[in-house]
C-alpha cells in the first residue's frame, strides 16, 4: 500500500523538491503552498504523514500542528524549518511532532525521517487493531458471563447483579435449589479483575457444583474448594461465603472465607446482625485450612444481604462509611415494612447508580439479596 503524504510549505521550490524525493521513495505526495488549502485537504483525507513548515505566512506551523493532531492523533507530523533554532525543535516535539527536518535537506535525511515515521505510524495502527480485537473479545466475554457464569437475578424474593470494572467481573454467585425446600448459595470474589479471573470464577463454580452433589455442608464445601485452588491452580485466591438454607426447619448454616460479613436483616434493628466468625480466611492461600460452620434461625421476611469488597475499594475514603449508611437505610426500611422487598431493591440500586456516576467504585462490584 502506498502512503499518501501531505506537504505544506510556502516555498514552492522546497515543496516541489520534497515532492520529487517522496515520489522517488515510493510515496504519493500532495503539495500545498497555502496552509489553508492544505488543512482543508487534510480534513478530507486525514493523511498518515504530513511534512509541515514551521514558518508559514499568516500562520505559525506549530499552531497548525496542533490542529492536525486534534483532527487525527494518529497522523505523524514531520516539522521543517530553515532556521537552526533549537527552541523550534523542542517546541515541536512537545506538541507531539514525530520528527524534525532541517532545510536544506538531502534524499538521505528525508528517507531516514519518513522511514522512521512510517514505521511508528504502522506500529500505532497495528496496536489500535489489536486493541479493538481485545475490546471486542472482552465485550463478547462479558455477554457470556452475564448469561452463563453469573446471570442477573430479579425474582420475587431474589435480587442479584454484578458490575465489572473492566467488562469481565471476577465476582460470581450461584444458587442451587435442592429438595425438601432446601437451597445452597455460593457467593465468591476471585482475586484480581478481567478475563483470567473470570475464567477462574467459572472453574470454581464447576468445582462447587461437583462437590455440592453429595455434600451440602458449607464448611466442608469451602475446605474442598480451598484444597483444589491451592494444589491444582495456585495462581488466584478466593473470598467466598457458602450458605445452606433449610426453609422447612427455619435454619440457615454458613461458612465464610475472606468475604465481607453478610448481613441478615430481621424485623427489628436489634435482631439484625452480621454473619461473622473467627475463621474468616482467604481461600486458596494454604492447603489445609479449617472453616467453621455457624447456624442461625430464620423467619419469614428475613432478608439476607451479601456483597463484595468492591463496595469498599475506592479512592474515596468515606465509601465504607456510605456503605454503612446504606445498611442503616435497609434496616430502617425493613423494620417499617418487612414484606416490601421492592423498596430494598430500589435502595440498593440508587446507591450503586450514584456511586458509579461519581466514579467511586474502583473494583468489581456485586451483591445478592434473598428474602425468606
Amino acid at each position: 500500500m502506498k502512503f499518501e503524504v501531505l506537504v505544506i510549505d510556502d516555498t514552492y521550490e522546497i515543496g516541489v523538491a520534497l515532492e520529487g524525493i517522496l515520489d522517488h521513495l515510493g510515496y504519493i505526495c500532495r503539495f500545498f503552498e497555502n496552509h489553508q488549502a492544505g488543512l482543508k485537504y487534510f480534513k478530507t483525507e486525514l493523511n498518515p504523514i504530513v511534512f509541515l513548515d514551521v514558518n508559514l505566512p499568516g500562520k505559525n506551523g506549530l499552531e497548525l500542528l496542533q490542529e492536525i493532531k486534534d483532527m487525527n492523533p494518529d497522523t505523524q507530523v514531520i516539522m521543517m524549518t530553515g532556521e537552526r533554532d533549537i527552541q523550534n525543535v523542542i517546541t515541536s516535539l512537545e506538541n507531539k511532532a514525530s520528527d524534525f527536518l532541517l532545510k536544506p535537506f538531502t534524499v538521505s535525511t528525508v528517507k531516514t525521517a519518513i522511514t522512521r515515521t512510517r514505521n511508528y505510524y504502522q506500529l500505532i495502527k497495528e496496536k489500535g487493531i489489536y486493541q479493538e480485537a481485545i475490546e471486542r473479545d472482552l465485550k463478547f466475554t462479558a455477554v457470556l458471563q452475564k448469561k452463563i457464569i453469573s446471570p442477573p437475578i430479579n425474582h420475587k424474593n431474589i435480587y442479584a447483579d454484578f458490575y465489572p470494572v473492566a467488562h469481565v467481573s471476577s465476582d460470581f454467585y450461584e444458587i442451587l435449589h435442592l429438595k425438601n425446600e432446601q437451597e445452597l448459595i455460593f457467593f465468591g470474589d476471585i482475586e484480581g479483575t478481567g478475563v483470567a479471573s473470570g475464567f477462574v470464577a467459572l472453574l470454581v463454580l464447576s468445582i462447587f457444583k461437583d462437590i455440592s452433589r453429595n455434600n451440602h455442608n458449607p464448611a466442608e464445601i469451602l475446605r474442598n474448594i480451598n484444597r483444589e485452588l491451592n494444589t491444582k491452580l495456585n495462581t488466584h485466591t478466593l473470598a467466598a461465603v457458602c450458605i445452606f438454607i433449610d426453609k422447612e426447619n427455619r435454619k440457615l448454616s454458613y461458612s465464610i472465607g475472606g468475604i465481607p460479613p453478610p448481613v441478615l436483616f430481621k424485623n427489628t434493628f436489634e435482631k439484625s446482625f452480621l454473619l461473622t466468625h473467627s475463621s474468616n480466611q482467604i481461600i486458596g492461600v494454604l492447603p489445609d485450612l479449617i472453616f467453621e460452620l455457624e447456624e442461625i434461625e430464620i423467619e419469614e421476611n428475613d432478608i439476607l444481604y451479601i456483597y463484595s469488597d468492591g463496595f469498599f475499594n475506592s479512592i474515596s475514603s468515606d465509601l465504607r462509611v456510605k456503605h454503612n449508611e446504606l445498611i442503616g437505610q435497609i434496616m430502617k426500611s425493613h423494620t417499617e415494612a418487612p414484606e416490601d422487598f421492592e423498596k430494598i431493591k430500589k435502595i440498593i440500586n440508587q446507591f450503586v447508580v450514584k456511586g458509579k456516576e461519581e466514579g467511586a467504585f474502583k473494583d468489581d462490584l456485586s451483591f445478592f439479596l434473598y428474602q425468606f
